[in-house]
């Protein structure tokens, strides 16, 4: 790991660390209960050509800031109504998100929420159920494969969805099994920063057509989007929405 994702990293175990200390492993399991809401169930939907996990990122390491007017709540509602899901960065250090805002948006809507962070820890998959998160994302190059494989199995024990995240074949090839059920593909290289969407259609060929998959990262027009339709089961949209002057225009503007 280098630059910016090895300094994630290292935050995020320090992070680990304290949260443990505020409330233990065992009380976290203990708390920890399955959602009502599915995202799977969300993302299988055949009533768009694509469905839409609609993200809500305040900031990025390589963007800094990207929405000044930051409203919670005005945003959520908004995504209601046109996305199947949503995607909400809980990271506090590097992307300005709270582990509060799973609660808050879910006032708000009635769509599964998806839980962005880095999991690094079997800890932090029982705090997203007892955050009120519906899924969470598993980044594959972030742990080992031994560590991955639990992690999706706990998961899937706790009734908690994954979105496991791949940025490569390599990783592809490290993350894939036969418990596997959700996909994200990210067109993002995590150690240059740079979009290629060509990332997407190298992978997509990899994956076995009983998957879900989800394209990741880039996406900015109707036409990109309009490229992966049939390839791709949903599409996962952050920065494009949150730089947008008018948000629904552009959600609008992107087919949604």
């Amino acid at each position: 790991m280098k630059g910016i994702i090895r300094d994630i990293l290292e935050a995020k175990k320090k992070e680990v660390v304290e949260r443990k200390k505020q409330a233990s492993l065992s009380e976290m399991m203990e708390r920890a209960k399955p959602t009502e809401r599915n995202f799977k169930t969300a993302l299988e939907s055949k009533k768009h050509a694509i469905n839409l996990i609609a993200e809500i990122k305040r900031a990025s390491p390589s963007a800094g800031v990207i929405r000044e007017n930051f409203d919670l709540k005005e945003i959520t509602a908004l995504y209601d109504k046109h996305a199947q899901a949503i995607s909400v960065l809980t990271d506090e250090k590097f992307f300005q998100g709270s582990p509060d805002f799973i609660k808050q948006v879910k006032e708000v809507s009635q769509l599964p929420v998806l839980r962005k962070d880095f999991v690094i820890d079997e800890y932090q998959l029982y705090e997203s159920l007892v955050l009120g998160a519906d899924a969470v994302l598993l980044i594959a190059s972030m742990v080992s494969k031994q560590h991955l494989q639990k992690f999706i199995g706990i998961a899937k024990d706790i009734g908690l969805a994954t979105l496991v995240e791949v940025h490569s074949s390599q990783d592809f090839e490290r993350a894939f099994s036969h418990n596997l059920e959700i996909i994200g593909v990210n067109n993002r290289d995590l150690e240059t920063m740079k979009v290629n969407l060509n990332t997407f259609t190298a992978i997509k060929q990899l994956i076995p057509s009983d998957r879900i998959v989800v394209a990741e990262s880039g996406y900015n027009s109707k036409e990109q989007i309009d490229f992966i339709k049939g390839k791709a089961d949903a599409v996962l949209i952050g920065s494009a929405f949150m730089k947008a002057s008018n948000m629904e225009e552009k959600l609008v503007e992107l087919g949604f």
